[in-house]
C-alpha cells in the first residue's frame, strides 16, 4: 500500500513537472512568435524550465509587452539588423552586433528589430543562472554596478562571432537527448558564455577609462601652460 501511494505521488509530481515545462515552453513560444512577421523564422530549444534559446531571422520583429516574471532572466544577442527599444521612457537604437541584458529593474517596452535581422533570445531561470555563474560573481563585482546602469554592450565582429559560437554549442546541447550530465554541461557552457560577455564588457570599459584618462592628461597639460601663454601675451 505504501509502495502504491509512493508511485501515485511520484506520478502526480512527474505529470505536474511535465505540465509546467510544456506551459513554460508554450508561453515563451507564443510570446516571441506573436512578434514575427510573415517571413519570420524561429527555432527553439529548451532544458525543462531552466534554460531556453530561440533563434530568430526575418524582417521586422517586435517583442510584445507581456514580460516574463522576475524569476527568469532574458538576454538578447542581435547578430544582424538594427535594435530599437524604450527603457525607462528613453528611446534608444543600436546597430548590430549588440547584446542586451533585460534587467528586471528597468521598464522595457517597444523592443523592435528593424529591417533584415538575425538574433538569439536566451531565457534562463534564476536558480539555474545563479548556480551556473557562481564562480564568476566575485570576479565581476567591480563591473556589476556600472553595467547595471546601462545593460547594453555593442560588440566588435570578432567578439560577436565568439559569442555566437558558444551560443551554437549551447543550442546543440539543448537539443541533445542522450547526455547524462545535461544540466552540468549547460551550466558550464552558460558560465563560459558569461565569462566571454564580461571579458568584452571589461575590455570596452578599460578602453573608455583609458580614453578619459588620456583626455584628462591633455587638459591638465593645457591648463598648466595656460598661465604662461597669458603672461607672454600680456608682455607683448
Amino acid at each position: 500500500m505504501h509502495t502504491l501511494s509512493f508511485r501515485y505521488i511520484y506520478a502526480v509530481i512527474h505529470l505536474y513537472i511535465l505540465s509546467n515545462m510544456d506551459q513554460f515552453e508554450d508561453k515563451i513560444s507564443a510570446w516571441i512568435r506573436s512578434g514575427l512577421s510573415v517571413d519570420g523564422k524561429m527555432e527553439m530549444a529548451t532544458y525543462g524550465n531552466s534554460l531556453l534559446m530561440v533563434r530568430l531571422a526575418g524582417t521586422d520583429f517586435r517583442l510584445k509587452e507581456n514580460w516574463l516574471p522576475d524569476r527568469w532572466h532574458v538576454f538578447l544577442h542581435v547578430y544582424e539588423g538594427e535594435l530599437r527599444l524604450t527603457v525607462n521612457a528613453d528611446r534608444l537604437g543600436f546597430d548590430a552586433p549588440v547584446y542586451v541584458d533585460f534587467l528586471s529593474r528597468f521598464a522595457w517596452s517597444d523592443v523592435t528589430l528593424a529591417g533584415r535581422y538575425r538574433a538569439c533570445i536566451i531565457v534562463a531561470e534564476q536558480e539555474f543562472f545563479i548556480e551556473a555563474t557562481q564562480s564568476i560573481r566575485t570576479k565581476v563585482t567591480d563591473g556589476v554596478m556600472y553595467f547595471s546602469q546601462s545593460p547594453f554592450t555593442s560588440l566588435k565582429e570578432n567578439e560577436a562571432i565568439r559569442l555566437q559560437l558558444l551560443e551554437d554549442v549551447i543550442f546543440g546541447t539543448l537539443r541533445e537527448e542522450n547526455n547524462v550530465f545535461t544540466r552540468e554541461l549547460l551550466q558550464t557552457m552558460t558560465c563560459a558564455w558569461q565569462y566571454e560577455l564580461w571579458n568584452v564588457f571589461f575590455t570596452t570599459t578599460r578602453q573608455s577609462v583609458l580614453r578619459v584618462k588620456s583626455t584628462g592628461t591633455i587638459l591638465c597639460r593645457i591648463f598648466s601652460i595656460w598661465p604662461i601663454l597669458i603672461a607672454a601675451n600680456i608682455m607683448r
